[in-house]
């Protein structure tokens, strides 16, 4: 089960590093993962299952960046 500790999300400095919209999305994105912290980085499966309920979800370029910017700052590897 993915826990998410709310001193990292309130005061990390590796996930303040990152935009505004990149910490937004993390706890969605984290929580996608399955138990041994994989997720299939894959546009169209992470629209369909993590941000099903928004009204817009972000654009592919968009999303991308955001993985980008997790690994810049060692929130995930690739």
């Amino acid at each position: 089960m993915a826990i998410i500790d709310p001193n990292g999300l309130f005061g990390g400095d590796r996930l303040r590093k990152c935009s505004d919209m990149a910490r937004l999305y993390w706890p969605y994105l984290f929580l996608a993962a399955n138990g041994f912290g994989r997720l299939e980085i894959n546009y169209s499966h992470l629209v369909n299952r993590v941000f099903q309920g928004f009204t817009g979800p972000p654009a592919e370029d968009e999303l991308y960046g955001y993985f980008r910017e997790y690994r810049d700052n060692h929130l995930i590897f690739l």
